[in-house]
């Protein structure tokens, strides 16, 4: 029993490294394609609401950017779901 114990607590030290190690692959992935988006469709407050929430992690600074430009262009849209998105990311 105490053999299954310990190789259960290495198999659980190794995934939790693994995923640690992946998700900032996988987070610059996500910001790196909807910037591409974005560029293609600079004017859908959800490319830019999205792009904030990615961004939110790693540079609090930049996502809100990002958020009051999806504010904006969702005010002149009158988009009321991304106009909520973006205050809700902005947090004032």
């Amino acid at each position: 029993m105490h053999f299954l114990s310990q190789n259960c607590c290495k198999a659980f030290v190794l995934l939790f490294l693994f995923v640690h190690i992946i998700q900032p692959i996988y987070a610059q992935n996500e910001i790196d394609s909807l910037r591409l988006i974005l560029l293609q469709e600079p004017n859908n407050p959800t490319i830019f609401n999205d792009l904030a929430y990615a961004l939110i992690p790693d540079s609090i600074t930049e996502g809100r950017a990002y958020a009051q430009k999806a504010l904006l262009i969702a005010q002149q849209s009158d988009n009321l779901e991304e106009q909520g998105r973006a205050l809700y990311t902005i947090g004032d």
